[in-house]
């Protein structure tokens, strides 16, 4: 069972990982792709390169579901690239004290 207060919901962080597979798989966005072999260099784990981009990608996702806003590609895409400079364990504490999300 999945407790919503409690537990991550499986079936949305399950998409995330398909979304961001795909991504990369597809090279579609390529700072997908490029940024999963930056964060690979740093010996971040595949696992963790995908919670990475789904990091990212997830404030744009729900701008766009929850606000019928149309995705910001240019954005999340610029976000890659600033981010894959960045040592893998310092890209969580960023986006949290960042406003990512244009107004």
């Amino acid at each position: 069972e999945y407790d919503p207060d409690a537990d991550v919901n499986p079936f949305l962080h399950t998409y995330i990982h398909l979304a961001v597979e795909t991504q990369i798989e597809k090279k579609d966005p390529i700072e997908s792709y490029q940024f999963y072999n930056a964060m690979r260099k740093k010996k971040c784990s595949q696992h963790n390169a995908i919670h990475l981009i789904g990091a990212i990608f997830i404030p744009f996702m729900f701008n766009t579901l929850k606000y019928r806003k149309p995705f910001d590609l240019d954005a999340f895409k610029t976000l890659l690239k600033k981010y894959k400079t960045r040592h893998p364990n310092k890209i969580l504490d960023l986006l949290d004290s960042e406003s990512i999300l244009p107004e």
